[in-house]
């Protein structure tokens, strides 16, 4: 219980109460030396029991104030604070960790061989990690559902620079989906280069046949950094157009070896969406 200490403003002064304390003291004194008798000390005690009354009267002491009530809490039971919905292209039961305490650049290369076999996708992955990170849940690219190549089940091939850290795959039951994990986990404050490299199991077959396709590649279900896609195209290619539908990042162009090279590079920083590409090759008579 909490005492109010606000000064009452019809209440007397320390000053006031010993002043009629005082004056009562000397009116007894004068009464007893003067009168000496019974009736000076009956009247005597009838001032008294006045001036108490008075006193009592005048001077109470201040009213204990009732603590305040605790103000509820109104805040919703049994929600979080904060609602983190799944990005697009996601799916529920992820692990918390391979949707946040990293960011990740994402150098891409995909090879458009003359033949499938000469098909080949790499992606190198630079990963900075704010709290220990022991698996990572990947999709990876693949033929469009209903393509006939067959059920896509890439085992990649997965380099991790620095020899302290392996990586292993582990495929989900959805096609091109599957889980890395780190051993022993990649800790905090580390940064972790590592590649993975597979076929596409025929990706790039309609290219083959119709001379154009569409590529597309969705970074809105990982915190993503610096973003490039490095398209190869075979040499007997005698043109190679490439272009972000929606006129997003930079593109450029050259040729190594005869082989066709397209760089496309993210805008800084990178905005999370699904990007697409189109595609054309001539490849000649």
């Amino acid at each position: 219980m909490s005492i109010d200490h606000t000064p009452r403003r019809n209440g007397p002064t320390a000053a006031l109460v010993i002043g009629v304390a005082i004056a009562y003291a000397n009116v007894a004194i004068g009464l007893v030396a003067t009168l000496n008798t019974l009736p000076a000390l009956i009247l005597l005690g009838v001032i008294a029991v006045a001036t108490i009354a008075v006193l009592v009267r005048l001077y109470r002491p201040p009213a204990a104030r009732p603590a305040p009530k605790p103000t509820p809490d109104r805040r919703p039971i049994g929600r979080s604070p904060v609602v983190r919905e799944l990005p697009p292209g996601d799916w529920p039961g992820r692990p918390l960790s391979s949707i946040e305490g990293y960011s990740e650049d994402l150098e891409l290369t995909v090879w458009v061989g003359l033949t499938e076999d000469g098909d080949r996708v790499r992606e190198r992955r630079t990963t900075r990690v704010t709290r220990p990170l022991r698996q990572r849940e990947l999709t990876l690219i693949s033929p469009y559902a209903g393509m006939d190549t067959g059920k896509f089940s890439a085992n990649p091939r997965i380099e991790v620079g620095g020899g302290r850290i392996e990586a292993t795959w582990l495929a989900e039951d959805i096609a091109g989906r599957g889980t890395v994990t780190f051993t022993p986990a990649v800790q905090t404050g580390e940064t972790l280069e590592w590649t993975l490299d597979y076929p596409p199991a025929g990706l790039w077959n309609p290219l083959r046949e119709d001379d154009i396709d569409v590529f597309r590649y969705d970074v809105r279900n990982f915190p993503i950094g610096k973003f490039t896609v490095t398209f190869r195209v075979h040499k007997n290619a005698s043109a190679v157009f490439v272009q972000e539908r929606n006129r997003r990042g930079a593109v450029s162009d050259y040729s190594t070896n005869g082989e066709w090279v397209v760089v496309w590079s993210a805008d800084s920083p990178t905005p999370p969406a699904r990007f697409e590409f189109d595609v054309r090759v001539n490849w000649g008579a």
